[in-house]
Order: C-alpha cells, then structure tokens, then sequence
C-alpha cells in the first residue's frame, strides 16, 4: 500500500509540475496578448488625439517656395486632406505608401536631380497612382504617373502593341521629369513657385484649362483661382498634405521607420535577337517567370519578350 501511495505522490507531483509549466506559458501567452491590446489601443488613442487636431506647420515648404497659408481657406484644404488620410478606414494608405516610398523615392530624387526637377515631384506619383507601377485608370491613364496615351507618346514613351512605357516606372519617371518642365516653363512669367502650381495644375487638368481659369478670374496664384476644376483645386492641397504626412509619420500617429520588404529592382539592359519566353528569360536571371513578368509589365506579350533592345526591370531577392 506504501508502494502505490509512493507512485501516487510522485504522479502527483508530476500533474502539478506539468499544469504549473502550462499555467506559467498561459501567463506568458496572455501577457503578451494584454502587450498587444496595449501597444493597439495607444496607437488609437494617438490617432484620435491627432485627427482632433492634425498639425499644420507655421509655414511649409513646397516645390521651392513657402505655401501662402496667409489666404484664406488654404489651411483648412490641407487639414481637410491630412484629416481624410489619418482616419481609421484611410490608415492603411498612409501604411502603404511608406513602405512604397521607401522602394521609390531614391530612384526618383536621381532622376529629379538629373532633370532639375523639385523633389516633391515624387509626391505627385503618390497622389496619382498610390506609386503602383501597373495601375489603370477608368480614363485609360495608366502607371505610376498616370499617363494618357497621347501624354505619354509626347514625352518619348514608347506605346505600341507589343510595349507600353507607361508602366516601366523608371522611364515614365522621366517622362514626368519632361511634362512637369514644359509646363512650368509655359507658366513661367508668374514666377518660379507659382509656375510650379500651374504646372502641377496642368499636370491634372490640361494647361489649356488652366489658362482659362487664370484668363477668367484675373489672378496670379493658384490657390486664389476659383474657376479650376473641383478635382484641379483641391489637387495640391492633397498632394502637399501627403508630403507633411510622409515626412512625419509619427506626428500624424503612424510608426516611423517602415521599411520595403520587398525585392529591389535593378535595371539591366537586355538584346533579345528572337522571341524569348518568359520561363528562359528568368533562368538566365535566377529568378521565377512570374517575378519577371510582373516587374516588366511594360512588355505586353503574356508569352515572352519579342525580338529587340529593353531596359529590364529585375527583382533581386532580399538574401
């Protein structure tokens, strides 16, 4: 009887080791949950707290000049949009595009600095295409800038059936480097920050629309026109709204410091001498026919790459 009761103690103490170990990783386990519900609900609280009242600057700066806050009604555009991109359904935009800005914004600055080109252009691609290289519009506009097919053949983007320039970022970057110039040169007799609004204006509306509002309302700024289209008027108010918020996450209640985890891209130029599928093309480069495909979404064929000379968009893996 001593005997079994010896087994009994120990199988006991056995069962209350165990519980004590699933208890403790319980503890662990919830603790770590509470961590999370604490770290989310002082993510919300600091996103209320700023919806309530976003910060505006004193001054800001903005394609090389200070935006006139002084005008009545400007302020209040801008904190329209900083409120519409800070709120709950919208947080997740703000996420994206500073993921994507980390990918995007050093080719850009490159190209801008080469054309000469203010570096708050990249925020333009932004408010345009949410930088997604691939995106079509109802209107027909395609890629991160968004350019119509006439737009996009002025500029020197190669379109045709078998290419389409537009959505090779790389390219249409620089065609926006060229369309953004032409305007602001169209523009330049009312000086070189308000040329920028008008050119950013005609970015959006067309110049011809643009001069017609300046011609109709007698005004020299852009942000005292009253004639512009709705979507033209309130154009730069967002763009310049996501600029205070991509520069500053954290005062608009976002972490800092999001990071790209995706592949880089690296341009290579590429002869093709006949039809190559897409499968071939990608071993030559140790990557998926899929990964080359997408990144080259400028090439139309769903088969492979035609005969001729191409800049090739290739992902290089994160190692």
């Amino acid at each position: 009887m001593e005997k079994y009761f010896k087994y009994f103690v120990v199988l006991l103490v056995l069962y209350l080791v165990v519980q004590t170990r699933i208890t403790e990783n319980r503890i662990e386990k919830q603790k770590g949950v509470i961590v999370d519900l604490i770290t989310q609900i002082k993510d919300v609280q600091r996103a209320i707290a700023v919806k309530d009242q976003p910060y505006i600057p004193d001054s800001i700066s903005f394609f090389g000049g200070n935006v006139p806050l002084q005008y009545y009604g400007v302020s209040d555009d801008i904190d329209f949009w900083i409120r519409y991109y800070i709120a709950p359904k919208n947080r997740w935009r703000i996420i994206l595009y500073l993921e994507r800005k980390e990918e995007f914004f050093p080719k850009m600055h490159f190209t801008f600095k080469k054309f000469d080109v203010p570096l708050d252009a990249g925020y333009v691609s932004v408010a345009e295409s949410e930088l997604n290289t691939t995106v079509v519009s109802r209107a027909g506009a395609k890629g991160g800038w968004q350019f119509m097919l006439g737009t996009g053949r002025r500029n020197n983007l190669t379109i045709n059936g078998v290419i389409d320039e537009r959505l090779h970022f790389e390219k249409a970057t620089v065609a926006a480097c060229d369309e953004l110039k032409t305007l602001q040169n169209e523009f330049k007799e009312f000086g070189l920050f308000e040329s920028w609004m008008y050119a950013l204006a005609g970015y959006n509306a067309g110049s011809g629309r643009v001069r017609q509002a300046i011609k109709k309302d007698n005004e020299k700024s852009y942000f005292l026109l009253v004639s512009l289209p709705k979507e033209t008027e309130q154009y730069i108010p967002r763009i310049i709204a996501l600029k205070l918020i991509l520069e500053n996450p954290e005062r608009y209640g976002f972490v800092k410091g999001m990071k790209f985890g995706g592949p880089k891209i690296k341009l290579v130029d590429y002869s093709v001498k006949k039809f190559e599928p897409w499968s071939q093309l990608a071993k030559k480069f140790g990557i998926s026919a899929k990964e080359i495909q997408r990144a080259n979404a400028h090439i139309l064929s769903k088969e492979g790459i035609p005969k001729g000379v191409y800049t090739l968009r290739i992902p290089e893996r994160n190692k």
